[in-house]
């Protein structure tokens, strides 16, 4: 059965990625407020995957994870990229890590 998981954490969610977790959404959320109590828009990251996220997740806020520096890298850039191009109104197709990124712009 998928799991699916949603985070704001470019890093947590770099973590994910970078092990296994397929990115299905990336969606801007205009309801977050900043630390100035200022309206501020924020990407939230939409990820699918088997059992293991809950895991992954618990890992990641203990911090006990483990990853391949080269990969969680790689990851950082696709989903930072991704989080850009939604913030500037752009739209980028959703990808699975082995893939790579291209934006789309409309």
């Amino acid at each position: 059965m998928a799991v699916r998981v949603a985070t704001t954490d470019l890093f947590e969610s770099s973590f994910l990625h970078c092990r296994g977790a397929v990115l299905v959404e990336a969606r801007v959320d205009r309801a977050h407020r900043s630390r100035t109590g200022e309206t501020a828009a924020t990407v939230v990251f939409v990820f699918e995957g088997n059992g293991t996220l809950a895991e992954l997740q618990r890992a990641y806020h203990t911090g006990t994870a483990t990853v391949n520096l080269a990969d969680f890298r790689t990851s950082l850039t696709q989903l930072r990229r991704t989080m850009y191009a939604k913030l500037s109104n752009q739209r980028t197709p959703c990808y699975d890590h082995s893939q790579s990124v291209t934006a789309v712009v409309s």
